[in-house]
């Protein structure tokens, strides 16, 4: 084949693609006009209009953000460091050498 000839053939293809896209959007166009048409006929049949489909009038409204939580209180304090834990969640560091080291849970309540 010479060099014509596959810019002709690449010039043919190029039209069919054209040709097949238009072909294409006249089908969805078709569909989606039918599609249309069998809602609005449901629509009628149970009596509904537009306003009856829009979701947002079945929900309460939308409360605004919620105000912050306020924090835990501390019920673990290290005496000399001051460094603080709620009680909720892993336990921190310092308390787990302070207890490895042998003191007590308790003697760290607030």
């Amino acid at each position: 084949m010479s060099l014509a000839d596959l810019l002709a053939q690449k010039a043919n293809v190029a039209k069919q693609l054209t040709e097949l896209d238009k072909q294409l959007s006249a089908l969805r166009s078709d569909d989606r006009k039918a599609a249309i048409a069998q809602i609005q006929a449901q629509m009628r049949e149970h009596g509904l209009t537009v306003a009856d489909l829009e979701l947002r009038a079945l929900r309460k409204p939308r409360v605004d953000a919620k105000e912050p939580r306020e924090k835990p209180p501390v019920k673990f304090k290290h005496p000399s460091t001051g460094e603080a834990w709620t009680g909720r969640g892993l336990k921190p560091k310092w308390l787990q050498r302070e207890i490895a080291q042998g003191a007590s849970l308790d003697s760290f309540r607030v």
